[in-house]
C-alpha cells in the first residue's frame, strides 16, 4: 500500500485477508489454508476474515511454535 507521494501507509491494527497475506508475505491461498485449519489467529466478521496485526506478530515470534527457529 502506498499513499500520496509514494509513501508507505502503515498497516492497520485489524487487517483484511489481503493485508494479512502481505504482512506475512504469503500467497492468499496459503493464508486461506492457514486460516481454515486454525493454524493462525483470525476472526470471521460476517462473511470475511479479519486478522490482528499484534496476534499475527506474536504467532510468528512465539517460541512455543513447533516450526519456530528457536525450537
Amino acid at each position: 500500500m502506498s499513499g500520496e507521494h509514494g509513501q508507505v501507509e502503515p498497516l492497520p491494527d485489524i487487517m483484511t485477508a489481503q493485508e494479512a497475506a502481505g504482512f506475512l508475505r504469503v500467497h492468499m491461498a496459503t493464508l486461506r489454508r492457514l486460516t481454515q485449519s486454525g493454524a493462525i489467529p483470525a476472526r470471521k466478521v460476517g462473511a470475511q476474515w479479519r486478522y490482528s496485526r499484534a496476534a499475527l506478530y506474536e504467532w510468528l515470534t512465539d517460541g512455543n511454535n513447533p516450526n519456530s527457529p528457536e525450537s
